[in-house]
């Protein structure tokens, strides 16, 4: 059939239905059919509707039916056994659908369109379901008497008509029109393809990945000698892709090992991992992944050393204290001092309903971020947020009700939280994530709310595992069997970047995806319903890449059953596997070769720890030129970094001082350069890493920036906090002034925040006799100290929002304006500003006040002095009288 008389093509129906077995008799004449688009469009531009046309009549006792009938419709294969659609999406095996769709009936007569969503109880159709043989169309009615709902009988075949939902494909098809979306896979193969058919004009650019290749399929036979250039190779296309291997596997009952059962999360620190399972906590020395040795097992519950809580379910460390929640009745938070590893104590256990803590139940999600610990409990919908600035004796701060009835509603049973520069990503298995300003623990803001099916999110349903690194969120959502990637560089607005599905894309493991950990531009997701841990390429997060899939039972994975969790560090990583109770170690740049060029190049080193490792010596003839690097050096050698000047003489350009005694520093020691415009920010710098086996973790920074519209240079130090942000420590700036946690504004020592010294006194000042001229002694220092008001205050809200380490308590000092009347000498502009008005903020030196005291002091002493000896002259006189008197 032609395809345009296919889509012009109205068949009409008409059939007598009887009820199979009530009555009044009930008449309908049916129409099915599909309204044709019209002549004047192209057949490139049609778009194929979603929806069947019916139109019907209906009588009632023989007389035809006015006003609003219920209607219910399924579409059924010829035994009527089978549901392939129905109106509401409730009938099964030919059943009747639940609800019913209401509709407007005039002397009998009735039409709508199936599938039509704008109508209640009304479900989009499928064109999926017209790839069936035989479909029957079944209808119920219910005129709203007595007589209920009744099926009408028999059930109407549906002819050719519905089948146009399935019409994307026409007897012909015009140049161009065949896309990769219509090809099946692997439907075009080399045998249907002539020699030389395909030329470099019909591929696309970038349309022959590595997926798409067989292996060995392309021969250096086939390339044009020189047609390949480095430029044409993406990076990570060339070479070896890696091949992720177990270093270790740890299985509870082998080795020693006996609380892994139920093994469901890992937490590594200082070469230390912690493994928390159904029955107890495991802790595990790590230092070499390959060999990993026991430090000691607890076990929870009755009968271990903890027990009231079981079913542990996450576990944090943060500096000597381990946190680990636990599921089952009562649930709650365990908190275990592991400063001696070998021999953890247990501090404080706490239970739901224990203790004014009334919202653990089902205690899963856990993060600790500094003094602040937070729990998700599914189970009461709650996320829990407690001071444990002392361990031993946690505090409730606030408890955050989600769902119907919480303070936060739209997100809806809390299973993981994670928190970065005081906003906290919280999770919630039917609907999304919730984005919470922290900064103030006690009285959370909510920023935003991501939703499932809402402002392009679609894979969101049972979100589970989160990660936030940078301005990045990564969440994985069982339901969906998905890792979702989101921009968070504005809480308060997230953006999608990207969706990776199971089943597309190359990804195959993810199903029921429920752990998230992401270490570098390596993201991570653990799927407990494919027992896998897929790792996917994030260096360009808008378009992830699918790295590897270790699947359990597949090459050297055999203890992955029930993967629900786990962590990494660089390229090492550790999964908790339920099912199987153990602890499985994976290299996941595992590489067989000296050479390895996905996105990191190794030379004699097969787990290269940067984008260049090379092992033994380096020679480079021409310039080197690096954008974004770092050059570090493991070995001995004296020059670090040398190059060649003339006659094969070589001459530092950055060396190794190795002791203080040597004061000489080469005029060109190191240079780092930034060219182009850079604006006022940072260049380049040198950053200090701490490098291990299994990882590598920048530290710290200093990078020279420009200061100021006239291009003066300072210096800035970064470092690594505790939640692994990047924070500038301090800045030393154009004129010389260092300012710590702060940009100087005024001195040339400023603080952000308290300082302090370990031993009792004040500050040294220089203050010799002989460095001293016009000295005089103070008088008049009653009067002046009296001039002075001390006073306690808070700062306000606008000055704590500028500088968040000031705490909101009272506080000691003077008022500066009024300081400046007694001592205007000591008092000036500290360079920064009132938000509102710009004026200058004044500071004060309360120095003078303090030797003024001592002076008044003096005064005072010669007062009472004074006073003392005109008491004693007055008692003898006294004395005198009395003695006469008598």
């Amino acid at each position: 059939m032609n395809p345009r008389k296919l889509f012009h093509f109205l068949a009409v129906l008409f059939a007598y239905f009887v009820p199979a077995s009530r009555s009044p008799r009930v008449k309908l004449f049916l129409c099915l059919g599909a309204i044709a688009l019209s002549n004047a469009l192209p057949l490139s531009s049609m778009a194929v509707p979603q929806l069947v046309s019916h139109q019907g009549r209906i009588s009632v006792a023989g007389i035809n039916f006015d006003g609003t009938g219920l209607f219910k419709f399924a579409i059924v294969n010829a035994a009527g056994d089978t549901t392939f659609w129905s109106n509401d999406g409730s009938s099964t095996a030919g059943s009747e659908p639940s609800a019913a769709v209401s509709l407007t009936v005039t002397k009998g007569l009735y039409s709508l369109l199936l599938g039509d969503d704008a109508l209640t109880n009304m479900t989009p159709l499928p064109a999926s379901v017209f790839e069936n043989d035989t479909l029957f169309l079944r209808i119920w009615f219910d005129d709203g008497t007595a007589n209920a709902s009744q099926q009408l009988t028999p059930d109407q075949r549906i002819a050719s008509v519905g089948y146009a939902l399935n019409a994307d494909q026409a007897e012909s098809v015009a140049l161009g029109a065949v896309t990769t979306d219509m090809l099946a896979d692997s439907a075009v193969t080399s045998a249907k393809i002539s020699d030389a058919a395909v030329t470099s004009v019909q591929i696309a650019p970038g349309a022959v990945t590595a997926l798409a290749l067989a292996d060995a399929a392309v021969t250096s036979a086939a390339i044009e000698d020189a047609a390949v250039s480095i430029r044409d190779i993406a990076p990570g296309a060339a070479g070896l892709a890696p091949k992720p291997i177990p270093l270790a596997v740890l299985k509870d009952g082998v080795d020693g090992f006996s609380q892994l059962g139920g093994a469901r999360d890992s937490f590594v620190a200082d070469g230390v991992a912690y493994v928390a399972s159904f029955e107890g906590l495991t802790i595990i020395d790590v230092s070499d992944p390959s060999d990993p040795q026991l430090l000691s097992q607890t076990q929870f519950g009755p009968g271990g050393s903890f027990n009231d809580l079981q079913g542990a379910s996450r576990v944090v460390v943060s500096g000597t204290v381990a946190y680990v929640t636990a599921q089952l009745t009562p649930g709650g938070l365990s908190i275990i001092d592991v400063s001696d590893p070998m021999n953890p104590q247990l501090l404080v256990e706490l239970k739901d309903g224990m203790d004014g803590f009334n919202k653990l139940s089902g205690a899963r999600g856990l993060f600790v971020d500094g003094s602040v610990a937070y729990v998700a409990a599914p189970a009461d919908n709650t996320l829990t947020v407690i001071d444990v600035s002392t361990p031993a004796t946690p505090q409730l701060i606030t408890e955050i009700g989600f769902g119907l009835g919480g303070g936060f509603n739209e997100v809806n049973v809390p299973k993981s939280v994670f928190v970065l520069d005081s906003v906290a990503y919280v999770t919630g298995e039917q609907a999304g994530v919730s984005i919470i300003d922290m900064s103030t623990p006690s009285s959370p803001q909510l920023l935003a709310d991501i939703r499932d099916n809402f402002d392009g999110f679609t894979k969101l349903l049972g979100a589970d595992g989160i990660f936030v690194s940078g301005s990045t969120a990564y969440v994985a959502s069982s339901f969906d069997d998905s890792m979702t990637i989101i921009d968070v560089s504005d809480p308060s607005n997230p953006v999608l970047l990207s969706e990776v599905t199971d089943g597309s894309g190359g990804f195959n493991a993810l199903s029921g995806a429920t752990g998230m950990f992401v270490s570098g531009t390596i993201a991570c997701v653990v799927a407990s319903n494919d027992d896998a841990v897929t790792s996917v390429d994030v260096s360009n997060p808008s378009d992830p890449k699918l790295i590897a899939e270790m699947k359990d039972g597949v090459g050297d994975f055999t203890d992955l059953e029930g993967a629900e969790d786990m962590f990494a560090l660089g390229v090492t990583a550790y999964v908790a596997a339920a099912d199987d109770g153990a602890l499985t170690i994976i290299d996941l740049a595992s590489q067989t070769s000296d050479l390895f060029t996905r996105r990191r190049i190794g030379v004699g080193t097969s787990r290269p720890m940067a984008e260049l490792h090379v092992v033994g010596e380096a020679l480079i003839e021409g310039d080197l030129n690096a954008t974004r690097a770092a050059i570090g050096v493991t070995g001995g050698h004296e020059n670090v970094l040398q190059v060649e000047e003339v006659n094969n003489a070589f001459i530092p350009l950055f060396r190794r001082i190795e002791q203080s005694t040597d004061t000489t520093f080469p005029a060109a020691a190191f240079r780092a350069t930034h060219t182009g415009d850079m604006g006022d920010g940072f260049g380049a710098g040198i950053r200090f890493e701490i490098e291990d086996d299994s990882s590598i973790q920048t530290t710290g920074f200093i990078g020279g920036i420009r200061d100021g519209a006239d291009n003066q240079g300072a210096l800035s130090f970064q470092v690594r906090n505790l939640t692994g942000a990047t924070i500038e420590g301090a800045r030393l700036d154009h004129l010389g002034r260092f300012g710590i946690g702060r940009v100087p504004a005024a001195n040339p020592l400023e603080v952000e925040g308290d300082a302090s010294k370990t031993t009792a006194g004040s500050w040294l000042a220089n203050s010799d006799r002989r460095i001293k001229t016009d000295v005089r002694e103070l008088d008049g220092a009653l009067e002046v100290i009296d001039r002075i008001r001390p006073v306690e205050f808070r700062y306000t809200d606008e000055y704590r929002a500028a500088h968040p380490a000031i705490e909101d308590r009272p506080y000691l000092n003077v008022i500066a304006q009024e300081f400046a009347e007694v001592f205007p000498q000591w008092v000036r502009e500290s360079g920064e500003t009132l938000p509102e008005t710009r004026e200058s903020i004044l500071q004060v030196d309360t120095w003078p006040a303090a030797i003024y005291s001592i002076a008044a002091i003096r005064e005072l002493k010669e007062i009472v002095e004074e006073k003392d000896k005109r008491i004693q002259e007055l008692e003898k006189r006294l004395e005198k009288l009395e003695r006469a008197a008598h």
